[in-house]
């Protein structure tokens, strides 16, 4: 099964510019370098917003993408993290007033393990951190969440979760959820309608402030250490 790269996050109450300028500092950590930047527009029969592959264009060292970005719907960013060796790509987009927002991930990121991490545990730790930075209320990565640049919303991931259950195994994925979106009482059921196998998993744990998060891709629960 493939490697679901795409993370979709809910929209925040801030412009573009804001939320870029907030996850200066965690970009600034993991040492990531922008190499290329493009477009995000609306097509123009459809109205929906799309990736332009014709304007990928290389960033010289030092250039900033929301300069050259400022006039337009929507940017994606490649970054190479010096920390990993490995690129992620960085998606915000104008929806209403708010920003939408994603990450995608090369196939490798999920499986590096630098400084001594376990499998997956950059990849969480990086999440968990970028979905608080952003202030976004939830996050959705697996193969139900493909590829889409249009926002994800907090009560729809809950109310799939309520009618179909959790995510089963063989699936892969990453999800965060407020609190004030999902009570504690309810992931407890939620969880209590899975089987143990099912638990072990798609692991539970939660993050400060106030953060449930699933997750397949670590083996480690390094929250707890």
């Amino acid at each position: 099964m493939g490697v679901p790269s795409w993370f979709l996050l809910s929209p925040v109450r801030s412009s573009v510019e804001e939320v870029f300028v907030k996850t200066g500092n965690l970009r600034g950590l993991h040492q990531f370098e922008a190499r290329e930047l493009a477009r995000l527009g609306r097509d123009e029969r459809s109205g929906r917003l799309e990736f332009q592959d014709d304007s990928v264009r290389p960033l010289r060292t030092g250039e900033d993408p929301l300069r050259i970005a400022s006039a337009w719907d929507g940017l994606v960013v490649d970054y190479f993290s010096k920390s990993i060796r490995a690129s992620l790509y960085l998606y915000f987009w104008k929806w209403g007033d708010s920003t939408g927002l994603g990450v995608e991930i090369d196939d490798q990121v999920p499986f590096v393990e630098p400084g001594g991490m376990a499998q997956g545990e950059w990849l969480e730790r990086f999440m968990c951190s970028y979905v608080q930075a952003c202030g976004a209320a939830a996050c959705a990565n697996g193969r139900e969440w493909p590829y889409a640049l249009e926002p994800l919303e907090p009560v729809q991931l809950v109310s799939r979760w309520q009618e179909e259950g959790l995510p089963q195994p063989p699936s892969r994925g990453f999800y965060m959820v407020t609190a004030e979106t999902l009570r504690a009482d309810d992931i407890t059921l939620l969880r209590q309608r899975n089987d143990a196998r099912a638990n072990r998993w798609l692991r539970y744990f939660q993050t400060p402030p106030n953060y449930h998060v699933l997750s397949t891709w670590s083996r480690r629960d390094w929250w707890a250490a």
